[in-house]
Order: C-alpha cells, then sequence, then structure tokens
C-alpha cells in the first residue's frame, strides 16, 4: 500500500505516493511544487541549497487555473525528437510565462526540434545549442536506428 504524501496544501485533500517505494513525497493526483526561496520573500529565502515543497492536488490545480490569474506556464526548454522520442532539450531563454490552460496538452508541435538521420550525421555542426539527454551521443542514436531502417 503506497505511503501518505503531504496533503494537498489548498483543500487537505489526503494525497498517497505513486508506488510503494519508499519516497518521502510522489503524489498521485497532485502535483509537488519546490522553492528554493524567492527574492522579496520576507518568511523563506535562505540561500543556502535548502528548499520547501508543497503539493496541490489536481482538482485544486485545474480550479485554479480556470478562474484565471492563479497558473503561469512557462518553458526553459523545448524538446528534441528523434524517431518519435524525446531524445534532448533546446534551452529556450527569455520566453514570457503565459496562464496555464491545462487542457492544451503537453506541447505543441511547432514548439520541438524534430530531427532525421541526416541531422544527427553532423548533430554538433548543425545544432549546437542541442543537449541530448541520458548519455545519449548522436553515435548511439545512429547505431541504435540502424536496426529500424534494415
Amino acid at each position: 500500500m503506497p505511503q501518505e504524501a503531504l496533503p494537498c496544501i489548498r483543500c487537505n485533500k489526503a494525497l498517497y505516493n505513486v508506488d510503494s517505494f519508499e519516497v518521502a513525497n510522489q503524489p498521485y493526483g497532485g502535483t509537488t511544487f519546490t522553492s528554493h526561496g524567492h527574492y522579496g520573500s520576507t518568511i523563506y529565502d535562505p540561500m543556502d541549497g535548502r528548499y520547501i515543497e508543497i503539493n496541490v492536488c489536481d482538482d485544486c490545480l485545474k480550479a485554479l487555473a480556470e478562474r484565471g490569474g492563479y497558473v503561469l506556464e512557462n518553458r526553459s526548454a523545448k524538446p528534441v525528437i528523434f524517431e518519435g522520442g524525446i531524445i534532448g532539450f533546446v534551452k529556450t531563454p527569455g520566453r514570457e510565462p503565459t496562464p496555464w490552460n491545462p487542457d492544451l496538452g503537453h506541447y505543441d508541435d511547432d514548439d520541438v526540434l524534430e530531427l532525421d538521420r541526416e541531422d544527427l550525421s553532423n548533430l554538433a555542426e548543425r545544432y549546437p545549442e542541442v543537449e541530448l539527454t541520458g548519455g545519449l551521443t548522436a553515435e548511439i542514436l545512429l547505431q541504435q536506428s540502424e536496426g529500424y531502417y534494415s
């Protein structure tokens, strides 16, 4: 049986961890928010690596978004896709946050970088801003996809 996570900070609904694994706070049906503090806060800005953590249940988060003016969304990076999977990211600094709409889904097709085999063959020259994840390299991806094309 999954252990209890922190309750929703807004409605106090009990939330439970997704799995029975020993995790302190990974709520099913809720989202965890962390903050290392904030310049301007008069109560929490330790500037020493500590952070606080709170949960908001999905129902409350959606209700606040629908009410308007409570939830903003931004993107620090856009996904890089190869053969249908996310293989990395491109940082997107300087974007303005916008009101979050929970009905819009994960990302717009216009806001991804989709690569093909030719792009990967000279990735560093064509797309130096791409950061691959999980120890991936263009060479590994090309080798893995060879079976797909043979």
